[in-house]
This record gives structure tokens, sequence and C-alpha cells, in this order.
């Protein structure tokens, strides 16, 4: 890959050469495009599958997210930029790679003139937080739904120590550490694990009457009933202890993520924080299996 394209230079203003038509290379086929009849025959017979993607978890299948059209004013930032998400994701994932970007902490970002910014991948992802990792979906309206694998990449540019996460929807707050730069990998790690924790009976004690039958609302709708199978709907087993994702009821998808630096009393940069941005989960009906 040449260094222009590595790192986003602008193309030069002088044009390359063209070869004349006696020093352009010919190539030969080594094979014939035109297969045989016989060769025809031979080949067997492909079965025919669903082209939708999908992906596995223990015991239940993940279907991927519909496909979104184009509202331009569904979103807060513009819709052109979807047109570079392409060229963004070869820089997030090469030249802006954490092999080679240095891990500061806001007091140094902020004492370098740095700009932070948050991987453009994150706020276009779709995912339930009761699944794990693996099952992340990228949502571009006006695209193709496909299983997102930005996991490797930072973060954020600068690279930082430590994340923390938080929600409107969520009453925790989420830690997403990695000494040599938090990774998104890291940041849906510790969502994950923290939407699985255990809810101790002292927190529910503490919770107001709304809150306890809300969290009860949310354990019953996890949880398969009447001795059913564990699906994408009701991940968890029957009788398992209360976890935190129950407290968010059907707000379980991550639709997206933003980034913002905080300051304490003395207006000294704090921690970094990212808002996760939670919508309503919409339940997989039924397949009707003909006899």
């Amino acid at each position: 890959m040449s260094i222009r394209r590595l790192f986003g230079l602008s193309t030069p203003k002088h044009e390359p050469r063209k070869l004349d038509e006696e020093d352009k290379p010919s190539k030969k086929a080594l094979f014939s495009k035109e297969r045989t009849k016989e060769a025809r025959r031979q080949e067997p017979e492909q079965e025919v599958e669903s082209t939708r993607p999908r992906t596995t978890s223990n015991s239940f299948l993940v279907h991927p997210p519909t496909r979104e059209p184009l509202h331009r004013a569904r979103h807060s930032f513009d819709l052109g930029t979807f047109s570079l998400l392409d060229d963004m994701h070869m820089r997030w994932s090469t030249a802006t790679a954490r092999h080679f970007l240095p891990v500061l902490t806001p007091g140094e970002i902020q004492a370098s003139h740095l700009t932070l910014h948050l991987n453009p991948a994150l706020t276009t992802i779709h995912w339930d937080i009761r699944h794990p990792p693996t099952a992340v979906w990228s949502v571009v309206p006006g695209r193709k739904t496909r299983i997102w694998s930005g996991h490797d990449e930072p973060a954020t540019v600068p690279l930082v120590p430590t994340l923390r996460i938080m929600s409107p929807y969520f009453p925790w707050v989420i830690t997403a550490r990695n000494p040599n730069g938090v990774t998104c990998g890291d940041v849906l790690s510790a969502i994950h694990a923290s939407a699985r924790q255990l809810v101790w009976r002292g927190e529910f004690e503490q919770l107001r009457t709304v809150d306890k039958n809300r969290l009860a609302a949310g354990y019953h709708a996890n949880r398969p009933a009447n001795g059913g199978l564990m699906s994408a709907d009701a991940p968890f087993e029957a009788g398992s202890w209360l976890v935190r994702a129950d407290w968010l009821g059907q707000y379980t998808v991550l639709r997206g993520m933003s980034a913002n630096e905080t300051r304490n009393k003395y207006g000294q940069p704090g921690e970094v924080m990212l808002n996760m941005y939670l919508v309503e989960n919409k339940k997989e009906k039924p397949l009707l299996v003909r006899p």
C-alpha cells in the first residue's frame, strides 16, 4: 500500500504518463473462460442456502437486523459521512492502528493540544448487549447489513488507557481498561460483562417499588417460559439469578456511541466518557414451518 493511500494524502497534481499501445503489457489467459459441457456436468450441484448472514451463540441463532432506509433526520451526523466510511475504516485499521500510536491520558492530550476522536465504526453498530460481542452488526442506512469485524481497532485516537461508559437507561457506570490502549473489542467486552453481572440482594433491596417491578418484568422477558429453550429473545437460562441486563427491559440494543471529555471541579481534564445509545429490541417473529 502506498504512503499516499496509507495516510490519506491528496492526489498529486501531475498525471502519470500514459503508455503507448506498443508498450502496454499483454496478458494471456491461462484457462479459457468458456467451460465445456462435460466439465459442467461433472460439477456437483450446490445447495441453495439463504444469503442472509447469521451468527451463532451457545445454543441459539442471532439474526441480523433488518435493512434501514435512508432517513436524514434520524442521525445527528451528516449522511455524507457514510460515503467515507470505507476509506475511514482503512485508515483506522492501518495508519492509526494501536501499534503506531502512543497511549495518552486526558491531561497529556490537553497538554499536546490534540483532539480526541471516536472510531466512526462505533456509530454504526447494531448489537444486543445480551448477546456475545461476536454478534455485532454494522448497519448503515441504505447499505447492506454485514457482520462487524473491528474489534482490534482502536476505540479512540489518541489511544487512552481507560474509558468510562454510561447510558441514561443504565444506572451502572462501565469501565473499559487496557494499558496498551482501549480497543473497540475492549469496549464491547466490558459492556457485555457488565450486562451479565449479577444484581446482589443488597442492590435490589435499595431499589424503589417501581424499579423492582421493572426489574422483575425484564427478568421474566429474558428467560424462556414454561421450561423452553433459550433463544435470541430469551438468552438467559430459566431460573438463573437477576442480572443487570434485566434492568434495561426492552432497551437492550446498542445503536451507536459518542465520546465526551469531562472535567473536574478545578477545570482539569477528567475521564473520557462514552455515551451509549440504547434502543428497543424488536423481537423476531417465529417462522411458520410447513408440513
